[in-house]
């Protein structure tokens, strides 16, 4: 089993930077990551107008809509 720390420095060396790991906890071997999660949270940016094309593969970008 690797340590937590280990693992997030790990994980960050091949994730983009808009990616980060926040926290790492050690769980039981019989834990399962669909049936045992008590909560999920998930982060959408969206951004109105044209996106960096270094962004492009990552965000959806909408010109011209109306948001109401």
């Amino acid at each position: 089993m690797h340590e937590p720390e280990k693992l997030v420095r790990a994980l960050h060396s091949i994730l983009p930077t808009s990616i980060r790991i926040k926290s790492v906890k050690s769980v039981s071997e019989d834990f399962h990551a669909r049936f045992s999660v008590s909560g999920k949270r998930y982060l959408y940016n969206y951004y109105v107008g044209r996106a960096d094309p270094v962004d492009d593969r990552y965000v959806w970008a909408c010109r011209d809509m109306p948001l109401d």
